[in-house]
């Protein structure tokens, strides 16, 4: 559940105070579990905990808490008797006052820069601080002043990562492991179905790399998860993937789609690789870069056609939901085979 991470890119534009909600306690039936997070302003809401009645009501509180002077709260809620909702669970919010002049906190930057990179890391909230104490621990460093120099709590989180335990409490800390969630898309072309594509992409969990070398291309607002990469080198940009990137090509010219093909089937480490065109494409594609010795076996990997089955549309839009809905399921599909089970 990272989403909220790119949802605090928003709060980082408002310039005014904001709180963020986060479910710290989840038992029984409950929309979501704990680690779901929304970020609320006083007239706009990022993110979700579940929806319903419980949303209603934290966005509620979050509002009440922007009017006073209240830096953090916690509010504990049966989801039957108190709000009417047929889950019956019982959910705990801890609810946090966000100062936009403050800066993004350091214990979040190493998270996202955790989730860049694909790796685990836990968050450890310390609720009986106050204000209340995050740290956010990797394999490899953590960030949050607060809690970084507390040994056990860093050893005892790293201990959940070797684990692959999910939550924890101790000693009035919450212990929540925060695994890689979004995809890692490369998109090479700012065509009709690209622009498309980047479009329905901004509600699904991904971190797109846009790559074009037609500044003219780009629309002028990009959605937070999208980063603009204006350029003609193209090897460059496939070098630069991260490893088990998801990776589109549909640049204007077949000649570029080739040598992107190329290039990536010789790295290997990718995750998907697909091409726009037809099974026409796709066969005087494989003529050439068998003739520039690549195999069978690394040509089998290539997907082209893109898109699922079964829907006939040529429109940009209509592609472009055919290859999101591919693009999510193959996602779906290497998160189980690892082990890392998109939350509910």
């Amino acid at each position: 559940m990272t989403g909220w991470l790119d949802h605090l890119q928003a709060f980082e534009r408002w310039a005014e105070p904001a709180i963020m909600v986060t479910v710290i306690r989840a038992d029984g039936s409950t929309p979501r579990g704990v680690g779901a997070r929304i970020i609320v302003g006083p007239d706009r809401v990022k993110g979700t905990i579940g929806g319903g009645t419980l949303e209603y009501r934290a966005i509620a509180l979050a509002r009440d808490m922007l009017t006073g002077s209240e830096v953090a709260r916690t509010e504990a809620l049966p989801l039957g008797p108190a709000l009417g909702q047929c889950c019956g669970g019982q959910v705990a919010l801890l609810l946090e006052r966000l100062e936009a002049e403050a800066g993004v906190p350091d214990w979040i930057e190493t998270l996202r820069e955790a989730q860049e990179r694909g790796d685990p890391a836990v968050v450890v909230t310390d609720l009986v601080s106050s204000p209340v104490g995050h740290l956010t621990v990797t394999a490899w460093g953590t960030g949050g002043k607060k809690l970084s120099n507390n040994r056990q709590t860093v050893q005892r989180a790293r201990r959940m990562l070797l684990e692959r335990m999910e939550t924890a409490e101790h000693e009035g800390r919450l212990y929540e492991i925060v695994r890689p969630e979004a995809m890692n898309l490369v998109l090479f072309g700012a065509g009709h179905v690209g622009r498309a594509l980047v479009e329905v992409l901004a509600g699904v969990p991904a971190r797109v790399a846009w790559v074009d070398s037609r500044a003219d291309q780009f629309p002028d607002e990009l959605p937070p998860t999208v980063r603009r990469h204006e350029t003609d080198d193209y090897e460059a940009e496939v070098d630069a993937a991260p490893s088990g990137a998801f990776i589109l090509v549909m640049t204007h010219s077949h000649a570029i789609d080739l040598e992107i093909v190329e290039a990536v089937l010789r790295r290997g480490d990718f995750a998907y690789l697909g091409l726009i065109g037809s099974a026409t494409k796709r066969a005087r594609f494989e003529r050439q870069l068998r003739s520039r010795g690549l195999g069978d076996r690394q040509l089998e990997r290539l997907v082209c056609p893109i898109g699922i089955g079964g829907i006939a549309g040529k429109a940009p839009g209509v592609i472009a939901v055919a290859v999101a809905a591919q693009l999510l399921q193959r996602h779906d599909q290497r998160m189980v085979t690892s082990g890392i089970e998109r939350s509910a």
